[in-house]
């Protein structure tokens, strides 16, 4: 089964937080801002959130 596309932004990177918005083919889920220390925290969260929300899509 191929591995629907997640798309993330983020928002506000000066002000550490990130907006986490992840579209699964028709899906789309959009997680709230969270506070973050760096950059690279952040897009260790975005990849946990979009690993999380590829899980949830039904074969």
């Amino acid at each position: 089964m191929p591995t629907p596309p997640v798309i993330a932004t983020l928002a506000d990177p000066d002000e550490a937080t990130v907006e986490k918005v992840a579209t699964l083919g028709v899906r789309r889920i959009l997680f709230s801002l969270l506070p973050v220390t760096d950059a690279e925290t952040a897009m260790r969260a975005l990849d946990h959130l979009a690993s999380l929300a590829q899980r949830a899509v039904p074969a």
